[in-house]
Formats: structure tokens, sequence, C-alpha cells
């Protein structure tokens, strides 16, 4: 029987607290989604609509944060940068992101952008998941990050283009 001395005889350190959380990480990588497939090369991999998602996920600028093989997690960005005064007070209730970190004033709503892999599977979403639906978190940033109100349509293409970043899941370290 595997136990968390016989594997971290030191027990509980930060150091072997980080090991199993990038340990753990390993697990939720899902290759073979659509999209990778698509990249690779597979044009019929994705449907019509997820192509046209993709397209306007590059066209409204979603993919100036939401970048490189895991479509996000590269990068610390600010949200709220099209929110009125009312919704900055409200996002800096919730959480005032690295600030609580750093101390910086100019950390307060500094959040690292999530990667959109598995997005359609890990409700709920947003830093502290005040978004308890795929429709609400695209909405939102589209009026939050990019000052544009988002149509039904626009929103369904691109939940239909982030269903395509879902792959197999092995439930193992590689």
């Amino acid at each position: 029987m595997v136990t968390l001395f016989s594997i971290y005889p030191q027990g509980i350190t930060a150091t072997n607290i980080q090991d199993a959380i990038a340990l753990f990480e390993r697990t939720l990588i899902t290759p073979d989604s659509p999209f990778d497939l698509y990249l690779q090369g597979d044009q019929d991999a994705l449907s019509k609509v997820q192509k046209e998602g993709y397209k306007l996920f590059k066209s409204l600028g979603c993919i100036s944060c939401h970048q490189g093989r895991n479509v996000g997690g590269t990068l610390f960005q600010r949200i709220g940068v099209y929110a009125t005064e009312t919704q900055l007070s409200q996002l800096q209730e919730q959480d005032q992101g690295r600030f609580e970190i750093t101390g910086n004033k100019q950390d307060r709503l500094i959040f690292k952008v999530p990667s959109l892999r598995n997005i359609t599977r890990t409700a709920p979403y947003f830093h502290n998941g005040s978004r308890t639906t795929l429709e609400d978190a695209v909405s939102d940033m589209g009026r939050l990050q990019l000052g544009q109100e988002l149509s039904k349509q626009q929103i369904e293409k691109l939940i239909q283009f982030l269903e395509s970043l879902t792959g197999i899941y092995s439930g193992s370290a590689s």
C-alpha cells in the first residue's frame, strides 16, 4: 500500500506539496482533442460551427490572453479591463487577485489566465467560481475583457469551439 510517507518520507513540506500538485496536474492532460487533431491537419476534426467559433475566438482577441498549447495558463492579466466602476467594486469585494499576495496596488484584480482545456467540464468558472455556466462566463468575458456585448449566436459559437478543447482523459500521469 502506498502511503504519504512512502512517497514523501520528509512528510508535508512546501516542496512536497508542490511536487504532489504537479504530479496531479499531469494526470489532467487530455491529448487528442478535436482541436489538437484540427491543428495537426485533420480539417474534419472540427464541425463548421466549431471552426466559426475558433475564427471568432481569434477575431475578438480572446487568443491574446488564451494562447499557446494549453490555450491559456501562461499569463497574468487584469480582469475587468472594460468593467464599470460598480463592476470593479464588486470584483474587488470578491477577490483582489495577486494584490492579496504581493501587497502591490498595481496587482489588484490581476489573475492567472486559466487554460481553456477541458473548460466545458470544469464549472464553476472564474477565479472565485462566481459563474456557474459557461454561457455566463463567456458573456461576462466579452463584456469585462473585450468591452463587447456578445450575441447569443456568438456565445454559442464560442462554446462550440471550447468544446473542441476537451481531449481523451487517461487518468494517470505520463
